[in-house]
Parts: structure tokens; sequence; C-alpha cells
């Protein structure tokens, strides 16, 4: 039976280990905001910096399936926290994006979502990483989300985080709090749509995917990449490369023994997400013989 994806996590026993799922996560998750938002750069370069569909907002990819949300920010002239991509900044304040996962978190307590919150800037920033994690901590007790967050520095299982955020592995900025063991950091995002970065991410994926099966951290598959223009290849274009290799996903993803975070662009575009998530079914439902 197809199960609801808006509460999917629902039908999962409590007695699972967070880290034995496979978990949908959407890269660059503010990406998704309306092109006419963006300043100016990312109004005219779109393509460049856009990962996720604008027909999908935060709370609308959560609905999806998506429970492990990459969030870039970085502080502007007016010292507010913004999203941002590269140079590309998306019109969303953190705040925004706490707003829906809030929201969202309180219509659904049977969930579970991931925060990965990272540095993003084109130059040197003048504000110190204080300065930014005052900033974070201002926005989580402005939009109340406070109230769901935890830090765990083990694999929690499922029943003891439900209904609750859990916020993990600050990245580029340095921020005191407990955090998941996970698989660190990765390099094969850098891979553009030639033929030769195409196999060498399909090999990546596939080894990415063996690994993950016997870890006992919270493994990260990242499936996205910067991708590139037919000719001018050094100008990024995520979407070509998410359309060269969705395909192969498939033979990846839904057929081989995995675990952990999957990573996407363009995460809600098509069934990919569904058949990762009934593959928990299989391993993990809930045993309603007795309900």
């Amino acid at each position: 039976m197809r199960k609801q994806l808006s509460k999917w996590m629902n039908y999962i026993d409590d007695e699972t280990p967070l880290s034995d799922l496979i978990i949908p996560g959407s890269h660059d998750c503010g990406t998704c905001n309306d092109t006419k938002e963006w300043n100016l750069f990312g109004r005219l370069f779109n393509f460049t910096g856009r990962c996720q569909d604008r027909h999908f907002n935060i709370y609308d990819q959560l609905l999806a399936g998506i429970r492990y949300l990459d969030i870039r920010v970085r502080l502007n002239k007016h010292d507010t926290l913004i999203n941002c991509h590269g140079i590309c900044t998306t019109g969303l304040t953190i705040k925004d994006i706490f707003k829906q996962v809030k929201q969202y978190i309180t219509h659904y307590p049977t969930e579970t979502i991931l925060l990965y919150i990272q540095h993003e800037y084109v130059f040197k920033p003048k504000y110190t990483d204080e300065i930014l994690v005052n900033k974070l901590n201002e926005a989580i007790i402005s939009t109340k989300l406070n109230e769901n967050l935890i830090f765990c520095s083990e694999i929690p299982k499922l029943g003891d985080c439900r209904g609750k955020v859990i916020l993990y592995s600050p990245c580029k900025f340095k921020w005191d709090i407990p955090t998941m063991p996970s698989n660190g950091q990765w390099e094969s995002y850098k891979c553009k749509c030639t033929k030769k970065d195409l196999e060498y991410k399909k090999k990546i994926l596939l080894e990415s995917a063996k690994e993950s099966y016997n870890s006992k951290v919270m493994y990260v598959n990242q499936v996205n990449s910067i991708g590139s223009l037919p000719i001018l290849r050094f100008i990024p274009y995520p979407y070509r490369f998410y359309n060269k290799i969705k395909d192969y996903l498939y033979n990846i993803f839904i057929f081989m023994d995995m675990k952990g975070v999957v990573q996407l662009d363009f995460a809600v575009q098509n069934n990919l997400l569904y058949y990762l998530i009934n593959r928990n079914f299989e391993k993990y439902a809930k045993d309603t013989s007795t309900e």
C-alpha cells in the first residue's frame, strides 16, 4: 500500500536507529524560492544556483517526504541572516526557513527533521563565528523552533526523536553543540557534465551506497553536483547534471542495500523520492497486527 509521504515516518518502528533509514534530503533547499525574489545575479543567472524546483517551498518539500534540509547562510550588510548559494541569494532569510520547518513539525509530530547548516560566502566575512551563532540562536528562539530542537551526540532511535528537529554538523563555522557522528565532507559535488565526470560520479555513488550499508554513523550519500553548460564548462548548471544522472540513480538506490541520507537536487520532481521512502517499509515497518 502506498503510504502517505507527508507522514511516512509514522509507519516506521520506534526502535529503528535513525541512521538505518533511507532519508531523502534536499540539497540547497532554499533555492526553491521564486526567481524574482533572488538578487540581481541570481535572477540573471538563475540556472547556475537553482537546485530545487520553484513550485515546492520548504513546507512542500517536507510534505513530499524530505526529512533532511541542507541550508546555506550568511549575514548580509543589514546583519540579517539570509539564505544563499554561492554568489546567489534566494530572498529567503533563515527565519523564513525555520518558520516553515516549525509549521510542518507542529502539524506532523510523528516525523523527525534533520537540519544541516552551512556557512557559505564568496569573500571572507568581516563578522565572527560568534556573531553568526548568535544570529542563528535568535532565529531559533523567535520562530519557537527551540521547542522542538534537540541535539544528539549519538544516533537516536526514531521513537526518541519524533516531533523533533535535529541540528547537527554545522559546516565552515564553530558552534559548540553536540552533533551526531557523520561521514564528513565530500568532494564529488564538483563534477561537471563531461562524460569523464559523469562516469566518476556514478562510481562514487556506487561506492557510497555500499559503504553506507555497513556504516555506524549518519551517512550522507551526496547525489548532487554542480554540473556545467555544454560549451562553457566553467559555468555551473545543476539541473543539466541532474537530468543526465537521474535514470542511473534508480539502479543504485532502489536495488542496492544502503542506508542514510540521500541528498538530492530537484528532489520532488520524480518518483525516486517515493521509491526511496518505500524501501524503509521493507525492513522497519511497524507491526500493526496487534493494533
